[in-house]
C-alpha cells in the first residue's frame, strides 16, 4: 500500500526530527514517559498484548484498524497505537514475530 508506506517514512523522520519528544514520551501513545522501563510504556505495551492474545486464539477477531497514517497519529485512536506499536516493534527486531501482522 502506497499510503501506508509514505505514512510509514514520514514517522520514521518524525521521530528523528522530534529528539526531545523521543525522549520525554512513549513512541506508541505519545504520552509522557514516568516510569519507562522498555521502549514503550506498559499500558501499550499490555495494549498490544492483550490484542496479539486474542487474535492468537481466534484469527477472525476484530483488530482494531484505522486509516491515519503513521505520521499524523490521533491521540485516542486505538488503530493509531496498535499500528504504532507493531511498526515500531517489527522495525526494532524484524526476525522475530510478534504474532500480528503488519496493519
Amino acid at each position: 500500500n502506497q499510503t501506508n508506506t509514505q505514512g510509514t517514512f514520514a514517522f520514521e523522520e518524525f521521530l528523528h526530527t522530534q529528539p526531545r519528544l523521543a525522549k520525554t514520551h512513549c513512541p506508541v501513545c505519545l504520552g509522557d514517559k514516568k516510569n519507562l522501563q522498555r521502549w514503550c510504556c506498559d499500558a501499550c505495551r499490555m495494549y498490544a498484548s492483550r490484542i496479539r492474545s486474542a487474535y492468537l486464539r481466534d484469527k477472525s477477531c476484530r483488530l482494531p484498524k484505522c486509516s491515519h497514517t503513521l505520521d499524523d497519529p490521533q491521540p485516542r485512536c486505538k488503530g493509531c497505537r496498535l499500528k504504532r506499536y507493531v511498526f515500531l516493534r517489527h522495525k526494532a527486531d524484524p526476525n522475530v514475530p510478534f504474532g500480528l501482522p503488519l496493519l
